[in-house]
């Protein structure tokens, strides 16, 4: 198909945007865009640029000289960067020329995203910064602290006795093994007990013995 030549030629730019989805991106942290043209696609003089996240460019000018279709495709480069999370999203861009009713040259695209059916107006690349992993709690204040509280607990004391509790009521027995005195409070051993038994036989005894000569039996006439 013939064009006249008075038809003359026309162009399309394409802006393109970075972005820091989150806000934390560190500062200076460039990304790289790029285009690629199929089947002989008119290009661009520059087809990547490197760009600051939160700023903006734009591909272009693009020449055509003829009415026709042509097909684009604009994506970011991975950053290399484990904590930087690329945006992945690959643009295709549709570039259309044809005559206008004055017979001069126009042009215009359109945007799709690939494996999506998303048409967006404005190509843009949003971008964002790994979450660090949390951080594990300082256990320095416990560090050498007995796992079980032993808080309240007389340590001097039968496993499980807390401080302050007293004897139970009505308890009179000794540890040593003997019996408490009511009168006095004081214990008295089993041993000694036994002991003191023969002992006050005898002197039970030598009483009874010293009263009998003290006492003559009683002698009546007959």
């Amino acid at each position: 198909m013939a064009f006249a030549d008075d038809m003359g030629s026309c162009e399309i730019r394409i802006p393109v945007t970075v972005t820091d989805g989150s806000g934390r991106l560190p500062e200076g942290t460039v990304f790289k865009v790029e285009i690629t043209g199929e089947d002989g696609a008119p290009m661009p003089l520059r087809t990547l640029y490197e760009v600051d996240v939160g700023g903006s460019f734009e591909f272009g000018p693009i020449l055509f000289d003829e009415p026709e279709s042509y097909e684009y495709i604009i994506r970011e480069q991975k950053y290399d960067d484990a904590d930087v999370i690329t945006d992945e999203t690959v643009y295709h861009l549709h570039a259309i020329t044809l005559l206008g009713d004055d017979g001069k040259l126009i042009g215009s695209y359109s945007l799709t995203k690939e494996q999506s059916e998303e048409k967006p107006v404005k190509l843009e690349f949003v971008n964002d910064y790994a979450i660090p992993p949390p951080q594990p709690p300082d256990d320095s204040s416990t560090a050498g602290q007995d796992p079980e509280d032993s808080s309240g607990t007389d340590e001097s004391g039968p496993p499980g006795r807390r401080t302050g509790d007293s004897d139970e009521q009505g308890d009179d027995s000794d540890p040593g093994g003997g019996k408490i005195n009511p009168g006095t409070g004081t214990a008295i051993g089993l041993g000694a007990a036994v002991f003191a038994v023969p002992l006050l036989a005898v002197f039970l005894s030598g009483r009874k013995r010293g009263r009998e000569e003290e006492d003559p039996p009683d002698e009546r006439s007959g």
